[in-house]
């Protein structure tokens, strides 16, 4: 960046580019450097952790396994239904290796909970 005037001769104190901090529209001088403080932990600790969370929602019998998860129709309240009868307002659907077409539209459009 240029140098607002020249070095000497001027009568002012020597100055660097205009942008710098202490300057009236100038930079920050030290602004934020956004940065991700997010903790990676081991593939072996997650599983761990998710070993224990279902071992201690099957301990509390909150834990409900599903034989298939498909639908004959994607409708949302036929869905929302089924997931009263067995008494899940909030849930998670793990569904193998491919989650039932019918299922999924159903399951995406269930805003309630």
């Amino acid at each position: 960046k240029r140098k607002i005037y020249r070095q000497k001769g001027t009568g002012g104190a020597r100055h660097g580019q205009a942008s710098a901090g202490i300057f009236r529209s100038g930079g920050k001088s030290f602004g934020p450097h956004p940065r991700d403080h997010a903790i990676k932990l081991p593939k072996n600790v997650r599983r761990l952790a998710l070993k224990h969370a279902l071992s201690s929602k099957q301990a509390t019998g909150d834990l409900i396994v599903l034989d298939e998860a498909a639908m004959d129709e994607p409708k949302s309240t036929a869905l929302r239904q089924a997931m009263d009868k067995l008494g899940a307002a909030d849930a998670l659907v793990i569904g193998g290796e491919e989650l039932d077409r019918n299922f999924a539209l159903a399951a995406r459009n269930r805003a309630d909970s």
